[in-house]
């Protein structure tokens, strides 16, 4: 499409039996002309945050839409790519390029080929397009939605054509069984033919939707949530039962019952009452005890968990996500347990039955007390279907908001002296808050007329309108009115909390499905046997594969041999693998091939104990919330004041530790008031108190200041005196002298040898040493 020139293209499918479109296609000549309607359409957009991955499932008429989706799509999102294949000639048809698709060609040999050539994988949080012949839509979305619980929310269908039918309707067309029979939809391809084609996958132990695992994390309080649902009901009728004694009282008063008579109705009013206070508050305390007991044993199973996934989980989650998980995520299960359920009865329930016995009262009043209610989701609607696009925006725009604001804050020492280094925060505010007025103020009447309709003032209004005439006319008495005014005014309050209750309800959902999503993460494989200490710091790899996504490896069958006590430099382009490679080689993640450390496999061996080989200093620096001593002894919790005072002496940051108001007591957490470089210090410091025969370290000094840099590279220097160093490199001086150098390009070693050898070669290596381009 070229907006400047009014131009765009067609894609057409020629397919048998011919519809219109087709025919006008097969037949078209230069200088032809076709009449074209648009409809508005909503455009595709990733959403905020976008989901892991697309399922895309699609046959050659639908290969358009795939286009587009390829093309929105980032290129940090996984896509599947299933294609139908109908004719041999399906594969002729160019598909756009994206460095996380792969694509499955599907032979249609049978309807329902396409169902069962779907990945047997866990698809939690992808979003699927389905958009191949309306025969094999209906078979592949029943398999997605019944047996990986794909939700309609994130599930988009659209079959484009059916087998055997034309579509549309053009007159001059000959009959159905005149034409031509179609060509055979189940060509002969075969899978080397077709290309990649999807591979008979072992099912895996758990590939359960999120949503069913959010039911199975809710499964031990399941019986008392539905039970606080059934009791909140009974509860519900119970405190809407005074209103209408008390309505019934008026109605006598007005009807010239004596005294007597309603002292009996005062006594059901006050018992009835008392008894849904009790049972609301008995309610309340119960499910509190059920939560606190369930709470207590989630957060148990969580650190459990925790403390048993790889350390590669918690550098790719962050400490964000970890703490929303355990502190937002549980909270929100804890009203979900507690109240939600029945909360969302009582929501329901109440204007439900408030309506039933308005109608029983008096149909014609009961249906203009919903007016009002009916006005209000009207506009509702309409504000939610014309904002559909801003709403999808807004999260993003925020987000983008946020990520400034951040910036801002730390530049103010720049702005400071500055200030015109502030104008991009200003500019992105300005466009933000542009954005809330282009989109809110449109609605600002359609707001207030909402809020005035669900007035009690405007039910008054609207009952004295209904009722009027009918009391005036003598169809209904005035005593009729009464329950209409007690409960008719507070009608719509009732009945559009339900959307809120809901919302809350769908809150604790998801935070349920969060929590179940990281209890579902694979734990770091612990030997029933570990095997003895290695005795040397020989590192070896043999055939190490890993990919953070299954399908794509990131390390491609690398084999490397490090000998003790020497020096390895991994080097190569951004995004070549070697931070990945070095992270395997300290078991962040664990791989397919071998890693040995002194001859021992590091799968073999106690997770404490390989710590206690290996150590690893990279540039993003964790420390625990406690005092310095206390983080320096981390690596060895029963180290001696001496013993971490020395650690420190060696790590060149005693005499910083020393400065500080508390000294060695100072309490840290977090970044604090310590430099990027005296953090790195201080991570270095714990090293010579573990004494591991391997490091592993990224170059610690690529972003720190001079000052730093220099204290940092003398402590490595000491540290790294007889022990095997494997360093992921990005200056020159730390290339040059080491032992050996690897270099990775695409997760595959393609170079090795010292810096004079692979410069003599004139491979890869000279145009990255000349050029730098390992050092991005």
């Amino acid at each position: 499409m070229d907006p400047e020139a009014g131009e765009f293209d067609l894609d057409f499918l020629l397919h048998d039996p011919a519809g219109p479109a087709s025919t006008w296609a097969r037949d078209a000549e230069v200088g032809d002309e076709l009449a074209v309607t648009p409809f508005g359409v909503r455009p595709f957009e990733v959403p905020t945050p976008p989901p892991p991955g697309y399922l895309i499932v699609a046959d050659a008429a639908g290969i358009p839409l795939c286009r587009s989706l390829i093309e929105a799509i980032d290129e940090n999102i996984a896509i599947e790519l299933y294609l139908a294949i109908h004719s041999e000639d399906d594969l002729l048809i160019p598909l756009d390029d994206h460095p996380r698709m792969r694509v499955h060609h599907v032979p249609m040999r049978e309807l329902s080929a396409l169902a069962e050539a779907i990945e047997d994988r866990d698809w939690t949080g992808w979003r699927a397009y389905l958009v191949p012949e309306a025969g094999a839509l209906k078979l592949l979305r029943r398999r997605l939605t019944e047996e990986f619980g794909f939700p309609r929310s994130h599930l988009t269908a659209q079959a484009y054509w059916k087998a055997g039918k034309n579509i549309g309707v053009t007159r001059d067309l000959p009959p159905l069984e005149e034409r031509p029979a179609a060509a055979s939809a189940a060509p002969d391809v075969t899978e080397a033919e077709a290309g990649e084609s999807h591979a008979a996958a072992e099912p895996q132990e758990s590939r359960s939707w999120a949503t069913n695992r959010g039911r199975e994390l809710l499964a031990p309080v399941r019986g008392a949530m539905i039970a606080s649902g059934i009791a909140q009901a009974i509860a519900t009728c119970l405190e809407l039962a005074p209103y209408l004694v008390l309505a019934e009282a008026g109605r006598r008063i007005l009807g010239g019952a004596q005294l007597a008579e309603l002292i009996p109705l005062a006594y059901w009013f006050v018992g009835i009452m008392a008894a849904g206070v009790a049972l609301s508050s008995l309610l309340t305390i119960v499910m509190h005890l059920v939560d606190a007991r369930f709470a207590a044993e989630l957060r148990i199973r969580l650190l459990e968990h925790l403390s048993r996934l790889p350390l590669g989980w918690w550098s790719s989650r962050g400490r964000a996500g970890v703490r929303r998980v355990l502190t937002d995520d549980v909270s929100s299960v804890h009203y979900l347990v507690t109240h939600a359920v029945s909360d969302a009865v009582g929501a329901i329930l109440a204007p439900l039955l408030v309506l039933v016995y308005l109608f029983v009262i008096d149909w014609r009043l009961a249906l203009a007390c919903l007016l009002p209610v009916l006005v209000h989701l009207f506009l509702m609607y309409t504000m939610v279907f014309r904002s559909f696009d801003a709403v999808t925006e807004a999260p993003r725009r925020a987000e983008e908001l946020r990520g400034h604001a951040v910036a801002y804050v730390e530049a103010q020492p720049v702005i400071a002296i500055f200030p015109g280094a502030g104008k991009v925060y200003d500019r992105e505010l300005g466009n933000y808050l542009d954005f809330l007025r282009g989109w809110q103020i449109p609605f600002s009447s359609l707001k207030t007329t909402m809020m005035l309709v669900s007035q009690p003032a405007t039910f008054v209004l609207v009952i004295a309108l209904a009722g009027t005439p009918l009391v005036l006319t003598g169809r209904i008495g005035v005593d009729t009115l009464l329950p209409f005014l007690f409960l008719g005014t507070t009608f719509a309050s009732k009945l559009l909390a339900i959307g809120y209750q809901l919302q809350h309800l769908r809150g604790g959902t998801t935070a349920a499905n969060a929590i179940a999503a990281v209890l579902a993460e694979p734990e770091l494989s612990v030997p029933e046997q570990p095997a003895a200490p290695p005795a040397s710091g020989r590192v070896t790899g043999r055939d190490v594969r890993f990919g953070y996504e299954r399908g794509r490896e990131v390390v491609r069958g690398v084999s490397f041999d490090i000998p003790a006590g020497t020096s390895c430099a991994l080097i190569g382009p951004s995004g070549a693998g070697k931070s990945t490679l070095a992270a395997l080689i300290a078991r962040f993640f664990d791989i397919s091939g071998t890693i040995e450390i002194g001859g021992v496999n590091i799968a073999d061996l106690d997770p404490d104990e390989l710590y206690r080989h290996v150590g690893f200093v990279f540039q993003d620096v964790e420390i625990a919330r406690g005092t310095i001593a206390e983080n320096i002894a981390l690596a060895r919790p029963g180290a001696s004041r001496d013993e971490i005072v020395e650690a420190a002496r060696r790590a060149r940051i005693h005499d910083r530790i020393e400065a500080l108001p508390e000294g060695y007591e100072t309490v840290i957490g977090g970044h604090g008031f310590l430099s990027g470089g005296e953090l790195q210090r201080i991570a270095i410091a714990r090293l010579f108190l573990a004494d591991p025969q391997v490091l592993v370290l990224d170059e610690a000094t690529a972003y720190a200041d001079p000052a730093s840099a220099a204290h940092v590279t003398a402590a490595l220097a000491e540290l790294a005196g007889g022990r095997t160093v494997i360093t992921i490199a990005h200056r020159l001086s730390s290339i040059a002298s080491a032992d050996q150098i690897l270099v990775i390009d695409d997760g595959l070693i393609i170079e090795r040898g010292t810096h004079e050898e692979l410069l003599a070669a004139g491979g890869t290596y000279v145009n990255l040493w000349e050029t730098g381009c390992f050092a991005r």
